[in-house]
């Protein structure tokens, strides 16, 4: 009987092992996704390495794309980014010769993206694509009705201060030689 419930709750074990999945995202909308990326790309997959000798599914692949169109930061016509081997791991599953959007982040000098990150199948990311032509312009900024000045306000009133206050030290120093 003992060998029974063992057989029983070792079969449920490997039953539950293969539901889990490691991977889980938080539902974020358009904006969090352009908002969190420093790059946003079309690019063509040139070229998918996989690691030759792999020790989980969180290795990283690297993947070469012909940049079609940028939207967001700085970037060549040519990009190697890196993501997690397996999609248990977040790793998005690219295909040769396949055209994507990609939402990637830039950190230690290397570019990478996930399951998680936004990345898409060019031929499903119409709603994306609308909101980013709308909102970035051919040069690659941000349009000029989306941008948040409220920075450059508080710089330009800082500098405004530090400029009168020299100002007026510079007319106290005068008085007071005056004086003598």
């Amino acid at each position: 009987m003992n060998k029974v419930i063992l057989i029983v709750f070792s079969l449920l074990l490997l039953i539950n092992i293969q539901l889990v999945e490691a991977c889980t995202c938080a539902q974020l909308n358009l904006d969090d996704y352009i908002n969190g990326a420093d790059l946003i790309f079309i690019g063509k997959v040139t070229k998918i390495t996989k690691p030759l000798f792999t020790m989980s599914s969180s290795d990283p692949v690297k993947v070469s794309l012909d940049v079609t169109r940028a939207y967001k930061g700085s970037l060549g016509k040519d990009i190697e980014i890196e993501t997690a081997k397996e999609t248990a791991s977040c790793g998005y599953s690219f295909e040769e010769e396949g055209e994507y959007l990609v939402y990637s982040i830039r950190e230690n000098g290397i570019i990478s993206t996930n399951l998680c990150s936004g990345t898409k199948d060019l031929s499903s990311a119409d709603v994306d694509l609308s909101k980013l032509n709308t909102n970035f312009n051919d040069n690659n900024q941000l349009s000029p009705k989306n941008i948040d000045l409220s920075g450059v306000i508080v710089l330009g009133i800082l500098i405004l201060v530090v400029a009168l206050l020299v100002i007026a030290e510079l007319y106290v120093a005068s008085w007071f030689k005056n004086k003598k």
